[in-house]
């Protein structure tokens, strides 16, 4: 067995890589670029649009890369093969050199509003795209693919590949280009009834099957590193990537959630619940989403090994903490977490954080963020801390409601120790609102990476990689803890009247 794998999360906001040690089944070293608490921007031409340079992501791998290694100490030599964690949703087309056409649009970019009207104007179409893909295809990489072909028709006459983010660092440094169903699924390309790239979707979008990438399995070889790029990331020439998930399937797969029933959460830029089931269903008005889970069949006939991952996104979560950190004087999170837990409610103030593009648990509506119940001569700075905090857990647990309504049974939560889920009273009011048991473990998405890297190598077993895997805490809802979840429904509902 080989003794150690490299895993990348590439997220918008900063690329993280993580050393996997995998006799000791644990991670030995990390490193996140940009440091110091930078992030890398998302660039917005418009209002409503949202582009990064890949390049951007490209450099940051190589300082992810580096940094890892020298924490862990082991030389290039010792690495045997590179798992990669990806922002999900994104849209990058490349020419027949790999170079891009353009900035990627990545996932919370909403300039496809008319496609999506345009396909839910159309009774006949909802219910074929919700039958087949389970799915409408919204702000998803095949309605972004059909705006740069309608947009950008020069640029388009040069296209070779569309890649997903993860994947244009898998043709940056070996040339090929490839994709997963798992990506194509969370790009709404794939056709459940079939298992295939589905037809509906090229067709209906006008796309030539020639611009996606060759189809591979989510745990095993996509290519392996040319010399030019070993040389950039200080890597061995050769080494081969063995493992491409999208963000939210790769961190529910960080924290061992691979069958029906089980359930993982993040609380980054954008926040989310991402349960498993082995049912193919939908919900009509698509505020959650259906994917195919990293360990799911792909055949038709074997839907016993079926696993779909069903997705409830809030994007305005950390973004929220963030904007409060810049513009409010918050100093880091860690000040923003004590001020936070040392009042004992918002008083009668309520953060409604929906203002990072449309929001698909509010039918893709981009109604913005609003401070409400705001009292100059009352309020301070810990209190609208508390209220971002409370107003990110009701808008995690008003999507999680719709799950269980499609029946997904929700009976405890995993998360990383990650992000806001480090507050631990961001934790609490997510057990007490959830009012389901909250495991944190020591993880993330670049370990999760790392871990699928050596699985794709050829780990017997699937689940072995998760021996090290360590549990931090539990936190049982008390209920003593009365939430203003209710109070908070009713806002929202005044607001997207």
């Amino acid at each position: 067995m080989s003794e150690y794998t490299i895993g990348l999360d590439v997220g918008s906001s900063s690329v993280k890589a993580s050393i996997f040690e995998i006799k000791k089944g644990e991670i030995i070293g990390s490193c996140t670029s940009p440091k110091n608490g930078q992030e890398l921007q998302i660039i917005a031409p418009k209002k409503g649009w949202a582009q990064q340079d890949p390049n951007i992501w490209w450099e940051h791998v190589k300082s992810a890369i580096g940094g890892a290694l020298a924490d862990s100490n082991i030389s290039k030599e010792d690495v045997e093969a590179i798992g990669v964690s990806y922002q999900m949703h994104g849209m990058t087309p490349v020419d027949a050199d790999g170079n891009p056409l353009m900035d990627a649009i990545v996932w919370c970019d909403g300039r496809t509003a008319k496609i999506k009207e345009s396909i839910e104007n159309n009774p006949k179409l909802v219910y074929q795209f919700l039958e087949e893909s389970l799915n409408l295809p919204g702000h998803f990489t095949a309605s972004k693919s059909k705006w740069f072909k309608d947009n950008c028709q020069e640029l388009y006459q040069r296209l070779d590949k569309i890649l997903l983010p993860g994947h244009y660092i898998l043709r940056r440094a070996t040339g090929q280009s490839t994709v997963t169903a798992s990506g194509l699924s969370e790009g709404i390309f794939w056709n459940f009834k079939d298992m295939c790239l589905s037809d509906l979707v090229m067709d209906e979008f006008g796309l030539d099957k020639k611009y996606i990438p060759e189809i591979k399995p989510t745990f095993g070889e996509h290519g392996k590193l040319t010399e030019e790029a070993a040389g950039e990331l200080g890597l061995r020439k050769g080494t081969p990537f063995t493992y491409f998930a999208g963000d939210q399937p790769n961190n529910a797969f960080s924290l061992n959630v691979l069958n029906p029933g089980e359930v993982a959460a993040t609380a980054g830029t954008s926040a989310v619940v991402y349960g498993i089931t082995d049912k193919l269903q939908y919900d009509i008005k698509t505020r959650v989403n259906q994917f195919l889970h990293v360990n799911s069949t792909t055949k038709k006939d074997d839907l016993e090994n079926l696993r779909i991952g069903i997705l409830a996104c809030i994007n305005g979560a950390g973004i929220s903490y963030r904007w409060a950190k810049d513009n409010l004087g918050g100093g880091d999170y860690e000040k923003m977490n004590e001020l936070a837990a040392s009042v004992e409610t918002t008083d009668s103030l309520f953060w409604v954080p929906f203002g990072n593009g449309p929001e698909r648990t509010q039918e893709d509506k981009n109604t913005g963020a609003h401070l409400i119940g705001l009292d100059l001569n009352r309020h301070k700075n810990a209190h609208i801390f508390r209220a971002i905090q409370e107003g990110v857990v009701y808008a995690i647990v008003y999507g999680v409601n719709v799950m269980r309504e499609m029946g997904m049974p929700v009976e405890r939560v995993r998360a990383g120790n990650a992000n806001m889920f480090k507050s631990e009273l961001f934790r609490q009011i997510f057990a007490e609102t959830i009012n389901v048991p909250l495991e944190i473990y020591d993880t993330d998405g670049s370990a999760g990476a790392a871990r699928g890297a050596a699985v794709g190598l050829g780990t017997d077993n699937l689940y072995s990689i998760f021996s090290g895997l360590k549990k931090i805490e539990t936190i049982e809802p008390t209920g003593n803890f009365e939430p203003a979840y209710d109070q908070w429904c009713k806002v929202v509902n005044q607001m997207s009247k």
